[in-house]
């Protein structure tokens, strides 16, 4: 069997090319983790997202704990507020000039939390401070996807092509090797090193299935204090605790059905390969904010996060059955199943300082133009400890760039009903063109764009009830999802999501 460490290393150096929210998770992992880690998206209260989440210097809505806090000192009484969303995927997949789209569905909670207002009632100095608990949901992943094709290739000619030099007993047991026990690869009689399937001899085109998926958030519990000194100047600050967990699967499927009668050995019928990764863990941060309002028409807000830092936990195991015409083996059923071992880690992650921005004009009651900067340097990403993880910390600062995400949003008034639209431009966390050289199978250059976000939304509010819903369109960039290798090409789909929510908020004020 090999080092586990280098089949770690192995799976973390794939991550990088094809770690684009399939994210990859479609083939390894660390590098790509740190990346969910560290990418947050405006999808809190339907108010905050019908505006596109540009709430930086505007205050008065709970989602500010978790990005601007400042925004706390500006609430003049108490409140409860929660909010249910109905989440809307479809995942596109092309491949050989054939297209696919899987749709997926859910129900969850992206906010809850509560705020109690002191008010002073001083002439001049501090006006009031607001405490503040709320859950903020920072971001989803929610998607399944499928291909359904003839292959010229199989994923056994990447279980061969690293199973070749190794005697049987050196394959690793989540790939190759659970290939091997399953029969579904052999090794030649006369050279127990070298390795073949039944499509050496027999060829491809056969029925390959690619059915995948995960599931998961990223979650954050605020803790939060806000003053308002001569309604001029608002503080705050938040203490926030993150918890994220993530179900990665997939599942392969080849229908060869491979036939010759003049052959007195087994041929392979079919076979499944199945793959599954759990991550979990939690974090901690800060955020300091600050708003000043000069006049009544403008607002300009600041504030800045501290690096979360993630304790994880990770998972992997693998399975496979390989059905055969007749018994591989007089010691095994037509039928064989095998699973590898449990494959568990433990790190830690550093995600990037973040930098915000903010301006909004309050043009009396009748509306709100608000926009928001914000800077991050994916690159300064970093898994812990270094010694362990240094050349992945090396592969995520050469191919992770800083980004700038901005984000704009409207308000109209018309008396106790409110309209509100947004747009926001999430810039990509890759270097616009980059190569990855050190693992030639993936020498190849890829080009990323931004993720785009559009929304609308309406609101009723009344002296002690208000009502928000909004909707919010996203796209995300296309990316390659690769399937597996052979010794000479890289199989591989085109992956593209979009994501659509509705989303209502309640709110109690006293």
């Amino acid at each position: 069997m090999k080092n586990e460490n280098l089949m770690i290393v192995k799976r973390f150096n794939i991550s990088i090319i094809i770690c684009a929210v399939w994210v990859s998770h479609t083939a390894a992992q660390f590098a790509s983790d740190a990346l969910l880690l560290s990418q947050n998206y405006s999808i809190s209260t339907a108010r905050s997202a019908g505006m596109s989440g540009a709430f930086g210097a505007l205050g008065g809505d709970i989602s500010v704990l978790s990005t601007n806090p400042a925004g706390l000192a500006v609430y003049r009484g108490s409140e409860f507020v929660f909010t249910p969303a109905l989440n809307f995927t479809n995942t596109s997949a092309l491949i050989d000039n054939s297209k696919f789209n899987e749709k997926n569905s859910g129900l969850n909670f992206h906010n809850i939390g509560y705020v109690y207002t002191w008010n002073y009632y001083n002439e001049k100095g501090l006006k009031s401070i607001s405490f503040g608990l709320a859950y903020n949901r920072l971001n989803e992943f929610k998607s399944d996807a499928y291909i359904d094709v003839r292959a010229g290739s199989s994923m056994l000619d990447e279980f061969i092509m690293y199973s070749d030099g190794f005697t049987p007993d050196q394959l690793d047991s989540w790939q190759e090797g659970l290939a091997y026990d399953c029969y579904a690869i052999n090794d030649f009689s006369d050279d127990n090193r070298r390795y073949y399937s039944d499509y050496d001899y027999y060829g491809y085109g056969q029925q390959m299935i690619r059915s995948a998926g995960y599931r998961g958030s990223l979650d954050e519990y605020d803790i939060s204090l806000g003053a308002n000194i001569n309604h001029q100047w608002f503080l705050g600050a938040t203490w926030g605790i993150q918890n994220t967990h993530y179900d990665e699967f997939y599942t392969h499927a080849e229908y060869p059905y491979f036939r010759d009668d003049s052959y007195s050995g087994a041929l392979l019928q079919s076979f499944s390969y199945n793959s599954q990764y759990w991550m979990n863990g939690w974090g901690m941060n800060g955020k300091f904010g600050v708003i000043y309002r000069p006049i009544n028409l403008l607002r300009f807000g600041l504030s800045v996060h501290t690096p979360t830092y993630h304790w994880m936990r990770c998972r992997w195991t693998t399975d496979m059955d390989a059905s055969f015409d007749r018994s591989p083996d007089q010691d095994v059923q037509k039928d064989v199943w095998g699973e590898s071992p449990i494959l568990e880690n433990r790190f830690r992650v550093s995600t990037p300082w973040r930098y915000q921005v903010s301006a909004a004009a309050v043009l009396g009651g009748l509306a709100l133009i608000s926009t928001e900067a914000e800077y991050v340097n994916y690159s300064a990403i970093n898994m812990l400890p270094n010694r362990d993880y240094q050349n992945i910390n090396h592969e995520i600062s050469g191919g992770f760039t800083n980004a700038l995400n901005v984000k704009a949003g409207v308000e109209f008034r018309l008396g106790p009903v409110s309209l509100r639209a947004g747009t926001a431009c999430y810039g990509t966390p890759y270097k616009n063109s980059y190569t990855i050289e050190d693992v030639p199978a993936f020498d190849q250059t890829v080009t990323n764009k931004a993720t785009w976000g559009y929304s609308g939304g309406i609101g009723f509010r009344s002296r002690s009830f208000y009502m928000d819903a909004a909707y919010s369109y996203m796209q995300y960039p296309k990316y390659y999802y690769d399937l597996y290798e052979t010794f000479d090409h890289v199989v591989s789909s085109v992956f593209q999501r979009t994501s659509n929510k509705v989303i209502f908020t309640f709110g109690f004020k006293f």
